[in-house]
């Protein structure tokens, strides 16, 4: 079994590796960052991405690395980020498909 930071170096070098979610671990803020945290098998997904896809994306690539027995996903993808903003702050992000983001312009 694995420890909990080599299941963290598992999952880091998985999406780094993984094109759809751009490396977005331990990069500048330019792109998505996401934390990473295990606890026996259990690994934690948390930050932020700009689209919906690029979160599930994450996610199925943490899947994929041996020893992970479950997923918390708490990435904020840009929507949700929207959708906590004040209504007059609400822009509209463009990346979201219709049945994600119920932020209307």
């Amino acid at each position: 079994m694995k420890t909990n930071m080599e299941l963290i170096q598992d999952v880091i070098a998985e999406l780094n590796w993984e094109p759809t979610v751009i490396g977005g671990v331990i990069t500048a803020s330019v792109n998505p960052k996401i934390d990473v945290t295990a606890n026996d098998g259990v690994v934690t997904l948390e930050g932020e991405v700009d689209s919906f896809p690029k979160k599930w994306n994450a996610e199925q690539a943490t899947r994929r690395v041996a020893g992970v027995t479950d997923v918390i996903n708490n990435i904020k993808s840009n929507c949700q980020v929207l959708l906590s903003a004040p209504m007059k702050n609400r822009p509209g992000c463009g990346t979201c498909y219709p049945a994600e983001c119920f932020f209307t312009p």
